[in-house]
């Protein structure tokens, strides 16, 4: 992805590789989009079997323990890249 975006103007991601392509964003220094093609982020309305109030904490869970796993990965490509933490 880095070589393919080098003189890129725009990166179009989505949300499945969103930090990735974030990085390789940072590192050519052009904007990036992420395509959300389905409602994923911390809302109190997704889970309709939890009331909002436990619904959105939930969400919120599941997207830490998502970004938690990706860490170390994500943590050595921005190594590779230059790029601080």
């Amino acid at each position: 992805l880095t070589s393919l975006a080098k003189d890129a103007d725009l990166l179009v991601t989505g949300m499945n590789f969103e930090e990735t392509a974030a990085n390789v964003a940072e590192f050519h220094a052009i904007p990036l989009a992420t395509v959300h093609w389905f409602p994923l982020r911390a809302t109190g309305r997704l889970v309709s079997i939890l009331p909002p109030v436990l619904g959105r904490p939930a969400m919120t869970l599941v997207e830490w323990l998502s970004w938690r796993g990706a860490k170390e990965a994500e943590d050595a490509q921005r190594r590779e890249l230059g790029l601080g933490k």
